[in-house]
């Protein structure tokens, strides 16, 4: 049960860094588009999103 990184605190609490950050922040903005083009179908105005960095 012992692991290198054991912390207190439970992995979804966790900030990613490196190559998952990368791939959470990409997920997170396909996300956002996803909801915003539900928004747009029930006639509500979407959110502003971020311009992509």
């Amino acid at each position: 049960m012992s692991d290198k990184k054991q912390t207190d605190m439970p992995a979804c609490l966790i900030e990613p860094t490196g190559k998952d950050k990368i791939t959470q922040d990409k997920l997170n903005r396909i996300h956002d588009e996803l909801v915003n083009r539900q928004l747009v179908e029930l006639g509500i105005t979407p959110r502003k999103l971020d311009k992509i960095k």
